[in-house]
């Protein structure tokens, strides 16, 4: 059965997949931390947090890195197309995905 396309979009976009505890942990982990976080998940629940993760700029890396667990079967079966769109996205390797590394940012001080 396949989900309408404003069951997918309210999913990515508003309802939280785990508890608020998890979600917390995993938003103050590193990408690979947040990662080993999520699988004590059971799959279809990894594949909402991954989706829901990379709808939000800031989680991007972490969705992704959560989307490497996951099957392209359950990545398309809970996100349909979005779904199938971050498994390729995986698939391909974070040198493909345009932005750099978390880790090799710098951090910027505004203080004078």
């Amino acid at each position: 059965m396949l989900r309408l396309a404003s069951e997918v979009l309210s999913m990515t976009n508003d309802t939280l997949p785990v508890s608020n505890d998890l979600f917390a942990k995993i938003c103050r982990a590193a990408p690979k931390e947040a990662r080993d976080l999520a699988m004590g998940l059971p799959s279809p629940s990894r594949a909402r947090l991954a989706l829901f993760c990379n709808a939000r700029a800031h989680l991007r890396e972490v969705g992704r890195e959560i989307a490497g667990t996951c099957s392209q079967a359950s990545l398309v079966l809970e996100g349909g197309q979005a779904g199938l769109v971050l498994f390729d996205q995986v698939k391909a390797g974070p040198e493909t995905w345009g932005v750099p590394p978390r880790h090799n940012t710098r951090r910027v001080s505004l203080a004078g």
